[in-house]
């Protein structure tokens, strides 16, 4: 090539890159802008034994300040949240009761990873422990508190009120955690037949189940390990469609039942004794009797608690294991409180009068369950010794006006007196009919109280 054609190639070149002169133009790049973090969710259930449905769930922040953020939950109380990353923690979501309380729970921590997923569930039990929460933060607020020391309050605040082995995270954080609902199909949570066993315990007491909570966790109720309790949620896992023979796998995965201890005995005897007084119920029956298998239940409850106070987690465990003694349950209530349930029935059919049978039959439960356990366990499983039960029970427990029932509920049932008396109704019934019956004193905090002051199940 020649020096001139060397030349014109360099000045094409250089024009092609805006050098040599001020006739070049100079390209400049705009930089990619950095997309903001993806948010994260929040998911959970909102229930107070049964699924909250169609509620609002509310999101605060550490300072109470209401943010922007708002769920709804679905039929089974389920909701899910996003929330931007630049979101401080910790937070604190509502949900509104059906009573029109408000449940609360707490969210400790933000997830590392941008875009996870955490798990919160709202109900009476993250209720009481955010509670506490606030109260221990005091007028400093949550952000005043670490993480652990805020685990620690809720931590503490379960145990107070359950006792064993169970963990605040089954009422929080359990993936696992299924709501009952009416008519639905899924089996609920072991935290969630709790949660419905606390919902039955307030409803009797006529209390909200936050307030009911609140007064037991204040006394060291450890429910857990109280044998009545164990009673009554074995029944509810059982009602609710647990299968009988997974109920104690069920409940030691959450801690709920724990080998080796007292508790844990009793609790374990209840998860085969309940199962087969409920099946001797429902044996013949076309369809469940729902307020039946409640005063069974009661019955057994209050038997189990009479026995823990005459002879500790052995004699429960006994009485739990005694075919005959369960046999003679389910025939003395069958044959009278079923008798009552049946005549009511048929004088009303309300809604109302549906309240109030259900309130007859788990108190007549509790009554009928202190006149068998006054009585030892070898004469309550004869057959002599059904008969006397059934004789003192129909006597001083039954209410003659089945008006007077539907209309005042449970106060209609009749009051077997204290604990000398039904000792002496029993021993002059048996007398009569030519029955060798052994009773024994029934101790404990009843044995001087009226029935109308109790709160069972503390």
């Amino acid at each position: 090539m020649s020096k001139f054609g060397c030349l014109f190639v360099l000045a094409v070149l250089l024009g092609a890159c805006g050098g040599g002169g001020a006739g070049g133009t100079t390209v400049s790049s705009t930089p990619t802008p950095t997309p903001p973090p993806a948010p994260d969710a929040i998911q959970g259930v909102a229930a107070e034994g049964l699924a909250l449905s169609a509620a609002s769930v509310t999101v605060r922040g550490s300072d109470g300040a209401v943010l922007n953020l708002q769920g709804l939950t679905d039929e089974q109380g389920r909701f899910s949240l996003e929330v931007p990353r630049a979101t401080a923690y910790p937070l604190v979501l509502e949900v509104t009761g059906q009573g029109g309380n408000v449940i609360r729970t707490l969210v400790l921590r933000q997830p590392t990873a941008a875009g996870s997923t955490l798990i919160a569930h709202l109900n009476p039990v993250t209720e009481l422990a955010t509670a506490s929460a606030v109260e221990a933060a005091g007028d400093a607020g949550l952000q005043s508190l670490t993480e652990a020391e805020l685990s620690a309050v809720a931590e503490a605040e379960v145990q107070r009120l359950l006792g064993a082995s169970i963990s605040i995270v089954a009422f929080t954080e359990d993936p696992a955690f299924v709501a009952a609902t009416d008519g639905g199909s899924e089996v609920p949570s072991v935290a969630d037949s709790v949660l419905d066993t606390f919902g039955a315990m307030a409803d009797r007491s006529g209390q909200s189940v936050e307030a009911f909570l609140a007064e037991r966790a204040g006394t060291e109720a450890r429910l857990l390990e109280a044998p009545r309790f164990q009673v009554r949620l074995v029944g509810e896992m059982v009602r609710r469609g647990g299968a009988a023979e997974g109920l104690a796998v069920r409940l030691r995965e959450v801690g709920a039942l724990e080998d080796d201890t007292e508790a844990g005995r009793t609790l374990a005897a209840a998860t085969v004794a309940v199962p087969q007084a409920l099946a001797l119920v429902r044996d013949g029956q076309e369809t469940g009797d729902d307020a039946l298998e409640a005063s069974v239940l009661e019955a057994l409850g209050t038997m189990a608690e009479v026995r823990a106070a005459q002879g500790g987690a052995d004699a429960v465990t006994a009485m739990l294991e005694n075919d005959g003694v369960r046999q003679t349950v389910v025939a003395v209530m069958t044959g009278t409180v079923g008798q009552v349930l049946e005549a009511a029935r048929a004088v009303a059919d309300t809604a109302e009068a549906a309240e109030a049978l259900s309130a007859l039959a788990e108190t007549s439960g509790d009554r009928a369950g202190l006149v068998l356990a006054t009585m030892d366990d070898a004469s309550a499983a004869s057959e002599g010794g059904a008969a006397v039960v059934s004789a003192v029970v129909s006597a001083t427990v039954i209410p003659e006006d089945i008006d007077a029932a539907l209309t005042e509920g449970a106060a209609a049932a009749g009051d077997p007196g204290e604990a000398e008396a039904i000792v002496a109704a029993l021993e002059a019934t048996a007398a009569e009919q030519g029955t060798e019956v052994t009773t024994q004193p029934a101790p404990g905090r009843w044995s001087r109280d009226r029935w109308g002051t109790l709160l069972w199940g503390q």
